[in-house]
């Protein structure tokens, strides 16, 4: 009966040492780095945000690897590179929010025109309001027992190029302390009979006289200038 020898126990190889989480971080250090140079230059955007978001998903892929202290430095960099293209997108500003004004926006004061100043719209067009005059309206004027009326005289400059019909021109809204002022027909006496339809040659100018009927004290009178349907309009703002 033949000796029966002893086999020695079967052992697995050993699996070949994983070398990813190394690549993983050194890829996360990267990006990070990549991330704060784009935010120091300036250059943020969605590729940015993008790129530091994968940095953090390597680098926490990382953290289980021996690379610790490279995936650790990579994951803090890439996420202050999300942090500043966020904050950058949103564009937030304290002192915008206390003062009650929208991100990335900046603060616009219109100024408007004042008696014997001038407006001119793009197309060459320009126009000039005297100051208020007070004017005694005639027994036949419409309408008729207003407490007081003011007189302005009207000024359009033709720089268009072009013929210029004055009917075109809309001066039909008018507000004395907040209110609608009407505007006053009187054509037999002082305040006038308002606009009169014409042409005013290219390079030439037209004046009319234009009443409106406002409060006994005087007031703050605002009337309304347009030359065409969707045209931008001159609003002439002061006292009366």
């Amino acid at each position: 009966m033949s000796r029966l020898g002893t086999q020695a126990p079967a052992h697995e190889a050993p699996a070949p040492r994983r070398r990813h989480h190394a690549v993983f971080a050194v890829a996360a250090l990267v990006l990070g780095v990549a991330c704060v140079a784009a935010a120091v230059t300036g250059l943020l955007g969605t590729a940015t945000a993008a790129g530091a978001a994968l940095g953090v998903v390597l680098g926490v892929i990382a953290l289980f690897g021996a690379r610790k202290a490279i995936a650790l430095a990579g994951t803090i960099l890439c996420t202050a590179g999300i942090a500043v293209s966020v904050g950058a997108a949103s564009g937030d500003d304290p002192a915008n929010a206390a003062h009650g004004q929208r991100p990335g926006t900046t603060a616009v004061t219109v100024t408007h025109p004042t008696w014997n100043t001038r407006y001119t719209w793009d197309n060459g067009l320009a126009i000039e309001v005297s100051a208020p005059r007070e004017c005694t309206p005639s027994e036949y004027a419409f309408p008729a027992k207003v407490e007081r009326a003011v007189q302005v005289s009207i000024t359009l400059v033709n720089d268009t190029g072009g013929d210029l019909d004055t009917t075109l021109l809309s001066a039909s809204e008018a507000q004395f302390g907040g209110r609608n002022a009407e505007q006053i027909f009187d054509i037999d006496g002082s305040c006038g009979a308002g606009p009169e339809p014409a042409t005013i040659l290219p390079g030439r100018t037209f004046t009319y006289e234009a009443a409106y009927a406002v409060g006994a004290a005087p007031g703050e009178l605002q009337l309304v200038f347009q030359p065409g349907v969707g045209a931008p309009k001159a609003v002439f703002l002061g006292t009366a």
